[in-house]
């Protein structure tokens, strides 16, 4: 639905009486459930607070994941490997274990998701979709409010005054 549609159903439904529906967004942060099996047949079954992470978040994680390449230049690392650290550093903060491994006492998904790429890959796919659906908003996720578009981007195109193209000084 163009924003011209949408503008016109709003106004519909003002002249009509019926209340505008409030948009329901995605929220910042959501509970992610992990049920996981280690390698010693351990099952681990927790719910971790999954939040988009803002730029302090995002730097401090990158950060990290340069850190993590110490001693060689991040540069000389492959590029797989950068993604992995990279991954990895975001799927820490944002399930809020970076604390734990600031103190050296890391959390037993930290050290999962440091051993385990197909558990690290599982995250991040669900740290990267999050922050989609926060970002562009979901029409599974937040009801009818989160068809409403947050973000929109367009070529501008100047008019001339019969609504012609307007022809600029080195157009044909």
């Amino acid at each position: 639905m163009s924003l011209t549609e949408q503008a016109a159903e709003r106004l519909v439904r003002e002249m009509d009486g019926a209340a505008e529906p409030e948009p329901t967004l995605v929220p910042r942060t959501v509970d992610l459930a992990i049920e996981y099996t280690d390698p010693q047949g351990e099952l681990h079954v927790e719910t971790f607070p999954l939040t988009v992470l803002g730029p302090k978040g995002r730097l401090e994680a990158e950060r990290f994941s340069a850190a993590m390449a110490a001693p060689a230049p991040w540069d000389s690392l492959p590029t797989a490997t950068q993604n992995r650290f990279l991954a990895f550093a975001h799927a820490v903060w944002a399930l809020g274990l970076d604390e734990q491994l600031k103190k050296r006492k890391p959390h037993w998904l930290t050290a999962a998701l440091e051993e385990d790429d197909d558990l690290l890959a599982l995250v991040d796919a669900e740290v990267r979709a999050h922050r989609g659906r926060y970002f562009r908003g979901d029409r599974r996720q937040g009801g009818a409010g989160a068809q409403l578009r947050r973000l929109v981007v367009a070529p501008l195109v100047a008019r001339g005054v019969l609504g012609e193209p307007a022809v600029g000084p080195h157009d044909g």
